[in-house]
């Protein structure tokens, strides 16, 4: 859907603002079901990701089963940080995001279900201000991939002038 799309593109952004080759990050796509989330854990795994972006918690339920099929156990081996303004949830702009870790971002109206509340690791939310109730789903993407790639990318290497 659009949002799907969206948060794709703000996943893709937040690399490119970073100097990183977005063209080369895996990417699985398909429909949206706890199925596709099992066979695209399978293709991504493969290639060795520290993070993976889920645009449902019905995918990441299904990335986490297929990850434990694949002996990658949560969250000794991949941490889930959910991503929506709950109750109870910490801030995004201080917390200390794994570096392997699959975001999961609420989506948009009714946020995390609850199952999927209940299976991650720890929920963030982005601070906000001004009359705005929420994040569109795709700036929110964007806004969590930027805050991992401050913490783990390599930003010593001047990728513009190839040092």
């Amino acid at each position: 859907g659009l949002a799907d799309t969206a948060k794709h593109a703000a996943f893709l952004a937040a690399l490119n603002a970073q100097g990183l080759d977005a063209g080369t990050a895996p990417v699985a796509t398909g429909p949206h079901s706890f199925e596709d989330g099992e066979r695209a854990i399978g293709e991504l795994l493969p290639s060795r990701v520290t993070a993976v972006l889920c645009s449902t918690d019905i995918l990441a339920l299904g990335a986490i089963s297929g990850a434990d099929k694949r002996g990658v156990h949560v969250p000794r081996d991949l941490s889930i940080i959910g991503i929506d303004n709950l109750p109870g949830s910490v801030p995004l702009e201080g917390f200390a995001l794994p570096r392997s870790c699959l975001l999961l971002f609420g989506q948009e109206g009714p946020g995390l279900s609850r199952s999927a509340h209940e299976t991650v690791t720890a929920v963030c939310s982005i601070a906000q201000f001004g009359s705005t109730r929420s994040i569109n789903a795709g700036a929110a993407a964007a806004i969590a991939m930027h805050a991992w790639i401050r913490q783990h990318g390599d930003l010593g290497k001047d990728v513009a002038h190839g040092e």
